[in-house]
């Protein structure tokens, strides 16, 4: 058989027909899992907490027979991408990239496939006819295409965005700095970076949500809207925390108190004659205010207590970015000293 169309002149073919393989994924259980849930019918979820189930392990696959539907699974989103219509055999335009967008693939230039064999046995390959005196048949990885990982291991996202009549959605990222806020009551500020990717071009309405505890008692608020035109642009996060209440409790000593009125009692009963009770009262009365708030300060209790207020503690303020059809968020981490 003749090497295909799309194959012919790829370095590193062997010549007598087509070629394998095309692309190369991982295959061990050992390292690198695929990991996955699933349901079956009428049973319970087995996703639980992510891809933990019930027990908390993870339910990983692995083996040779992985590769073919995870890179079934990658060329469905291609589908998706470029050519909702279907893509039909994609080699004709997989081949041509290695030269084009050679990000698509990560070249594997060590390593071999060698298996063990019986010398002089036939063999289905089209070179090595028979298992060779050596005992092993197989082929070692080298720079480009060979029979080892073919045009590579896959890189999705390029090998989706490479393809020719892709075309990028515009979008944007959204990200806010950390605050550390002193203590309860201060005010933090973060940054907030809206930043485009694919060209975009628009104005982004942001909005943010406080910690959802009720203790919490932090407040916020974010520039309303900005413009980004193809770059980034930068709005204000506030942190609003709140200060503790200061409280101040005083009182009077009722001994105190009382034995100043009794002395002022004690020294009107006893005044001398009436011509100087005229003179001596007004005296005497402010005497006896005088020695009552004395006792009031002598003996008053009181001193200054805090209550309510942020406390202390880890936050997240989350913060929302919308623009048409297109929505982002971004936790911003708070710490209040």
């Amino acid at each position: 058989f003749a090497v295909p169309s799309w194959q012919t002149g790829v370095h590193g073919l062997i010549a007598g027909g087509r070629n394998v393989p095309d692309v190369a994924l991982n295959a061990s259980n050992n390292h690198d899992p695929y990991v996955f849930c699933s349901s079956p019918p009428g049973t319970a979820a087995d996703c639980t907490n992510g891809f933990l189930n019930a027990a908390s392990q993870i339910d990983a696959v692995g083996g040779t027979s992985a590769g073919a539907p995870t890179f079934a699974g990658i060329v469905a989103l291609l589908d998706q991408a470029v050519h909702p219509a279907g893509l039909g055999n994609i080699n004709p335009v997989l081949y041509p990239l290695l030269g084009t967008t050679p990000g698509a693939f990560h070249d594997v230039t060590t390593g071999n496939n060698m298996m063990p064999c019986t010398p002089g046995t036939p063999s289905s390959d089209p070179v090595n006819l028979r298992c060779p005196s050596s005992g092993s048949m197989g082929y070692t990885a080298a720079v480009g295409y060979d029979q080892v990982s073919g045009l590579g291991s896959v890189d999705a996202y390029n090998l989706v965005t490479g393809w020719p009549g892709f075309v990028a959605t515009p979008s944007y990222t959204l990200a806010g700095a950390a605050v550390i806020i002193a203590s309860a009551g201060a005010v933090g500020t973060s940054t907030i970076t809206v930043t485009a990717t694919n060209g975009f071009n628009g104005t982004v309405t942001l909005a943010c949500t406080p910690p959802a505890s009720s203790t919490a008692l932090i407040t916020c608020s974010v520039t309303p809207s900005v413009s980004v035109n193809g770059s980034s642009s930068a709005a204000t996060l506030t942190i609003n925390t709140t200060a503790p209440k200061v409280a101040t409790a005083t009182g009077m000593s009722w001994v105190a108190a009382s034995s100043g009125g009794m002395f002022a009692g004690i020294v009107l009963l006893g005044l001398p004659s009436r011509r100087q009770k005229s003179t001596g009262t007004l005296g005497l009365l402010l005497l006896a205010f005088a020695i009552t708030g004395i006792g009031c300060g002598v003996g008053s209790k009181g001193g200054n207590t805090t209550a309510g207020g942020t406390p202390a503690g880890n936050y997240t303020v989350k913060v929302t970015a919308v623009s048409g059809s297109i929505t982002q968020t971004a936790n911003v981490a708070v710490t209040v000293e």
